[in-house]
C-alpha cells in the first residue's frame, strides 16, 4: 500500500466512523476505499468490519443517554443480531472468494437502496404498528 492508498483509507475510515455515529452506513464508504487499494473483497470486508467496531462503540457511548431506555429492545433484538452475525461470518468464511467477489456489487447496491428507503420503510412500519394497535 502506497502513501496515496494510506491517505485514502485513513480519510475513508474517519468519514465512515462519523457516518456510522450519525446514521449508519459507514461500511459503504470504508469497504469501497479498501477495494480501491487492491485488497481482495473478503479481506476488505473483514478489515472494514473490524475497523469500524470502535466507531460503533464510540457512537453508543456518545448516545448513552438516548439509549438508556432501550434495554428491553436490546434484550429482544440482541440475541438474533448476534446469531445472525455469527451465521453471516461462517457463511462468509465458507464461501469461495470468487463467489463473494461476484456478490459484492449486489450487496452494496442492496445496502444503498435500503438506506435510501429507510424513511419510507420507517413510515410503513409505523403505519402497520398503528393499525395493529387500533385493531387490538
Amino acid at each position: 500500500m502506497g502513501p496515496a492508498d494510506a491517505v485514502l483509507v485513513g480519510a475513508a475510515g474517519l468519514l465512515a466512523g462519523a457516518v456510522n455515529a450519525i446514521a449508519g452506513g459507514g461500511t459503504l464508504i470504508a469497504f469501497p476505499a479498501l477495494l480501491a487499494t487492491g485488497l481482495p473483497a473478503l479481506t476488505a470486508n473483514i478489515t472494514s468490519s473490524v475497523g469500524l467496531v470502535t466507531g460503533y462503540a464510540g457512537g453508543a457511548l456518545g448516545y448513552r443517554r438516548e439509549l438508556a431506555d432501550q434495554v428491553g429492545r436490546l434484550r429482544v433484538l440482541g440475541p438474533p443480531a448476534v446469531l445472525g452475525g455469527i451465521i453471516g461470518a461462517v457463511v462468509l468464511l465458507a464461501t469461495p472468494s470468487a463467489g463473494f467477489r461476484t456478490a459484492v456489487p449486489y450487496l452494496v447496491l442492496a445496502s444503498c437502496l435500503l438506506l435510501a428507503a429507510q424513511t419510507r420503510l420507517g413510515a410503513l412500519v409505523a403505519r402497520r404498528r398503528a393499525a395493529v394497535a387500533g385493531a387490538a
